[in-house]
């Protein structure tokens, strides 16, 4: 099998699993309430923002930006490789 087809079945999988859209979902999940709300409905300003993150501690700010999440998606990447070339 060649490297178009590998990848083919990789892609539809991702497809049917719905994963590119979970993980589009678990992004901007955010977006639904709280400060992400005001953000999205054009209601927050500097001056809320920065109030925002004065108020919350800084690890709860590095939290929030999941900078393992990155690790966690080429795993999950590799996963359906090693699935999808296993089945052939």
């Amino acid at each position: 099998m060649d490297a178009f087809a590998a990848g083919l079945l990789v892609a539809a999988r991702m497809h049917e699993d719905r994963f590119i859209e979970q993980l589009q979902e678990e992004r901007y999940r955010s977006y639904e309430s709280g400060i992400g709300r005001t953000i999205e409905d054009g209601t927050a300003t500097l001056a809320s923002l920065e109030e925002y993150s004065i108020d919350r501690p800084q690890s709860e700010l590095i939290a929030a930006t999941k900078s393992d999440h990155l690790e966690s998606v080429k795993a999950t990447i590799n996963n359906y490789l090693v699935e999808a070339l296993a089945e052939v």
